[in-house]
């Protein structure tokens, strides 16, 4: 499942890299460098945000293991994933 989930953001960014650069090489208006810095700066937004969750994710799926290795009750492990998912995000 951790494969799967990494996947779509690896294809989202190849696909973008890819319409950036073909924009670039084909593009005959003048402003080529100005479309390539806002590309590149919304690819980086993009992988940011994608970081984010992939730890979001990660972290959740590590704090359910260890609350069912240890038989904790679900009242500790909806606190322990509120804690996580508020210490990890903005």
């Amino acid at each position: 499942m951790k494969k799967s989930f990494l996947i779509i953001p690896v294809l989202l960014i190849i696909g973008l890299s890819l319409q950036a650069y073909l924009s670039a090489t084909f593009s005959t208006d003048g402003d080529k460098l100005a479309k390539i810095q806002a590309q590149i700066a919304a690819l980086s937004n993009q992988n940011q945000a994608l970081r984010s969750e992939i730890l979001v994710h990660t972290s959740l799926e590590a704090v359910q293991a260890y609350a069912l290795e240890n038989s904790m009750k679900p009242a500790t492990i909806t606190n322990l994933t509120a804690i996580t998912v508020a210490s990890l995000t903005p």
